[in-house]
C-alpha cells in the first residue's frame, strides 16, 4: 500500500531527524513523497537503495538484501509480523509509485493470538 504526501517548503520542526534528512535529499523541486508499506521481500524487489544508520541512502546491493532478508526471517520465525517501509521522492503526483524505492526499514509487531 502506498500513500503520497505533499512536501511543503516549510516543513516545521516536528519532523523526526531521520525523516527530515530523507525529505531533504534529492532535487529541491520534489513536491511529493511516497511511502510504501508491505511484505519485506516484495519491497526489496522494487527497491534500489537502502537507508543506512548513517542517515544516507546507499545502493541496495546483494549483501544488504541478504542482511535484510535474514533479519526479516529471524523475526518472522519468532512469531513477529514484519511489514517493511519504502520511501520515494516524486516530482509529480502522476508518476509510477512503486518502483525505485529506498528501503527505509522494518517494523516488528507481535500478532495477538
Amino acid at each position: 500500500m502506498t500513500t503520497v504526501h505533499q512536501v511543503l517548503s516549510d516543513q516545521g520542526s516536528g519532523i523526526p531527524d531521520a525523516l527530515g534528512s530523507v525529505l531533504n535529499q534529492g532535487p529541491k523541486s520534489t513536491s511529493y513523497v511516497a511511502f510504501t508499506k508491505g511484505a519485506v521481500d516484495s519491497l526489496l524487489e522494487i527497491s534500489n537503495k537502502d537507508w543506512t544508520d548513517g542517515g544516507q541512502a546507499e545502493s541496495l546491493d546483494e549483501g544488504w538484501r541478504e542482511r535484510i532478508s535474514a533479519a526479516n526471517e529471524h523475526l518472522a520465525e519468532s512469531g513477529i509480523r514484519v511489514p517493511g517501509v519504502g520511501i520515494r521522492r516524486l516530482e509529480s503526483f502522476d508518476e509510477e509509485l512503486e518502483r525505485d524505492l529506498t528501503f527505509f526499514g522494518m517494523v516488528g509487531m507481535i500478532d495477538p493470538a
